[in-house]
């Protein structure tokens, strides 16, 4: 059996260029969880130059800190996500979930007759 057609949406966020949206909320979901942009960005298999760069043009966009990094030393390095970041990600992450509601909605209204078993 095949898979079926659905509505694939990607929501978002920018001016003239979008700076925010799935790539960048993975990158920053695996920052909180390891608390390393190094590790975040290996277990995404993205260097940690692009790594960076992805977060600092999100923070020039956005103007302020995603991410507050620690240097290494005897009691290591890491990075810690900021209030607003933290903030951001739970208001998209919500909205990203009303979204998949609401594609589906749509898709079943427009689509389901037209393609029956697609």
């Amino acid at each position: 059996m095949s898979t079926p057609i659905r509505c694939m949406l990607r929501a978002s966020l920018g001016r003239e260029q979008s700076f925010w949206g799935p790539g960048i909320t993975s990158l920053l979901h695996q920052i909180d969880a390891c608390h390393s942009l190094r590790a975040a960005a290996k277990g995404m298999g993205i260097s940690y130059s692009k790594a960076w760069k992805i977060v600092h043009h999100a923070e020039q966009e956005l103007g302020f800190a995603l991410v507050q990094c620690a240097q290494g030393g005897s009691r290591g390095g890491g990075s810690r996500l900021t209030e607003q970041a933290l903030a951001l990600l739970r208001a998209y992450d919500a909205m990203q979930d009303e979204l998949k509601d609401l594609q589906k909605s749509l898709y079943d209204k427009y689509f389901s007759q037209i393609l029956k078993g697609g």
